[in-house]
């Protein structure tokens, strides 16, 4: 991996906009010229005095989604700044909203576009563990994209998939109102439409979402149970 110094760092993000800050200092960034610049900061291994970066792992799931044909976003240059202990990436901005921000406006139809979406990177083998509705981005040709990489994998199973669709439905209590109104078990319909599961995934994959489900709700035993 190529090096920058920290006047060469400061001077890309120079005018920058910080989206996201932490502990060790600005993580994301919006340069004027909107390209996205990503910071890892480098961590100990615990017990050890060796140190780890996250980039190595979200460049190459960036590259193998692309190769995958799945929408997501383009690092176009990534270096190391020893002085500040960080590796960088970056890539252009992708031009759209989050389906989050997009069903504040009220509409809930777009769930069933991500229904369809999620089926179709689980049957390319993508598990995305991190797939709140934050992390799902509808670009301005209102195609979806993933946007955070770092957690994906590329093994899947019927687990990970009701795993996957439990995530998006219990993570945030503004995303759970979004797909009550929607109709949760429209939602899975829809999914398995396009999943392609044979008669016994779908068998184990309702199943599992049904014990998930009911988990949710014994802890959960003031809201009604109005899935499935």
């Amino acid at each position: 991996m190529k090096t920058k110094t920290k006047e060469e760092y400061d001077e890309i993000v120079k005018d920058a906009v910080v989206l996201v800050r932490e502990n060790f200092g600005n993580k994301v960034l919006i340069t004027p010229n909107g390209n996205i610049v990503k910071a890892f900061h480098h961590r100990k291994r615990i017990g050890s005095h060796l140190t780890y970066s996250h980039i190595g792992h979200f460049l190459k799931n960036a590259f193998r989604l692309k190769i995958k044909n799945i929408n997501t976003l383009n690092p176009i240059e990534w270096f190391r700044v020893k002085e500040l202990k960080r590796d960088v990436v970056i890539y252009p901005e992708i031009p759209g909203k989050s389906v989050r921000d997009y069903l504040a406006s009220g509409d809930v139809s777009i769930l069933g576009k991500l229904a369809r979406f999620l089926a179709c990177i689980h049957k390319k083998n993508v598990y995305f563990r991190a797939g709140h509705l934050g992390n799902f981005l509808i670009r301005n040709d209102n195609e979806l994209a993933l946007i955070d990489v770092c957690n994906v994998k590329f093994r899947l199973d019927t687990r990970r998939r009701a795993k996957s669709v439990a995530y998006l439905f219990f993570h945030d209590r503004t995303d759970h109102q979004a797909f009550k109104r929607y109709g949760f078990d429209k939602f899975i319909e829809e999914y398995l439409r396009y999943a392609d599961l044979n008669k016994i995934g779908e068998k184990c994959f309702k199943a599992d979402i049904n014990h998930r489900v009911k988990k949710y709700f014994k802890k959960h035993p003031d809201e009604s149970m109005t899935y499935l």
